[in-house]
């Protein structure tokens, strides 16, 4: 399958505003609508590493911890030290619960246009599929 950056990027912006979103609220902390938008648009970027090399794990967790950690700090801030790991915490938990309902409808669905690579997500779906999921 032929994966195109502007369309990863677009598709991983727009999960990653309602991962942050859902963040937000399940650690009852505000963030500026700003902050959210920017957080977004550093964490998208990051899925970009779908073009690398085939990465170990344990070199892939340290890319998924380093990720996850600016976009939390771009986000959130940084007030203490326990806020920040409860956020990390959240946000990781908020993100791989997304993969797996995405890997459950994939096998539903028997959707076979979707990539995972280097922990980067990519899927040949409609803007109407999308907003679908989401909501």
């Amino acid at each position: 399958m032929v994966v195109y950056a502007d369309v990863l990027v677009l598709l991983n912006f727009y999960i990653d505003y309602f991962l942050i979103l859902a963040t937000e609220k399940l650690c009852r902390c505000g963030a500026k609508v700003w902050r959210r938008l920017f957080g977004a648009i550093v964490s998208s970027l990051f899925s970009l590493v779908i073009f690398l090399p085939e990465m170990s794990p344990i070199v892939s967790l340290s890319v998924k911890i380093f990720c996850s950690a600016t976009t939390v700090m771009t986000v959130f801030g940084f007030k203490t030290v326990r806020d920040y790991l409860w956020r990390m915490f959240v946000f990781f938990s908020v993100s791989y619960s997304f993969a797996g309902s995405m890997l459950a409808l994939s096998t539903l669905f028997s959707v076979s246009d979707i990539v995972v690579a280097n922990s980067a997500f990519y899927c040949n779906i409609s803007p109407l599929m999308l907003l679908g999921a989401t909501t």
